[in-house]
């Protein structure tokens, strides 16, 4: 029944897709990491690499995600909240500049309140 909900995301993962969520997350390049989420056609998977995403590491991959015309709106919101996105956007511009990746995770922000 919750699968016929719109907008539902199957979050129990089979082997095999733990196993692509697993090395997408344990990828020490984040380059690499973002060109294998591009690279994905499945919203179950991109939900699961955020909900297992580790936030203080680089936000391209978030981007990734976000911008993935997979991805479903219940990952969207997971990600605002997870990211803290009305934190990113309450804070003035120089603080932003002065984090690392800051103006980053700002779009990132931007994009998911958008």
């Amino acid at each position: 029944m919750l699968l016929d909900t719109k907008g539902a995301v199957r979050l129990k993962l089979t082997q095999a897709e733990q196993s692509i969520v697993d090395e997408i997350l344990y990828e020490e390049s984040s380059d690499k990491a973002t060109a294998q989420i591009r690279a994905l056609d499945s919203a179950v998977l991109l939900h699961a690499i955020v909900n297992g995403y580790n936030w203080d590491d680089s936000p391209e991959p978030m981007i990734a995600v976000c911008e993935h015309p997979e991805c479903a709106e219940i990952t969207r919101l997971d990600m605002a909240e997870l990211l803290d996105a009305d934190y990113w956007l309450e804070m003035d511009e120089d603080e932003v500049n002065e984090r690392e990746d800051g103006p980053a995770y700002r779009q990132l922000a931007k994009q998911l309140s958008g």
